[in-house]
């Protein structure tokens, strides 16, 4: 696999922030595979994760909605930071209203998504 530093760099200074970090693009671009040497890093690190990955069912089918997310989310935090990466998140109903609300605990939010509801002008309005 290609390490994809140039995106990466890009992303380092921000893995701390308190700040949402949003990896878009059009299907199949590559998303997930940045999404997955970002965590990769971290964890080499012994940084403490969590990944949740939409496009498997056996996670859409027990997290659905907003509400869901973040109470799953909750139920795995520690008092240790955690770097929690959601993968095609716009498959989550009211996915913004979960994440502006865990962007308050002691975590770093990554996410991914392809679709337009993700990408439109709309995303700065969502938080």
């Amino acid at each position: 696999m290609i390490i994809r530093e140039h995106y990466i760099e890009k992303i380092r200074p921000f893995y701390d922030s308190d700040l949402i970090k949003i990896i878009t693009g059009v299907r199949r671009c590559g998303k997930s595979v940045i999404k997955d040497q970002i965590e990769q890093e971290l964890r080499e690190q012994g940084k403490r994760t969590l990944s949740l990955d939409f496009e498997r069912l056996s996670v859409s089918s027990q997290i659905r909605t907003a509400e869901e997310l973040e109470a799953f989310v909750l139920s795995h935090l520690s008092s240790e930071k955690t770097y929690v990466f959601l993968d095609e998140i716009q498959l989550v109903e009211d996915w913004n209203l979960a994440c502006r609300s865990l962007r308050l605990e002691n975590l770093s939010l990554f996410i991914t998504g392809s679709n337009s509801k993700i990408l439109s002008k709309e995303l700065t309005k969502a938080f």
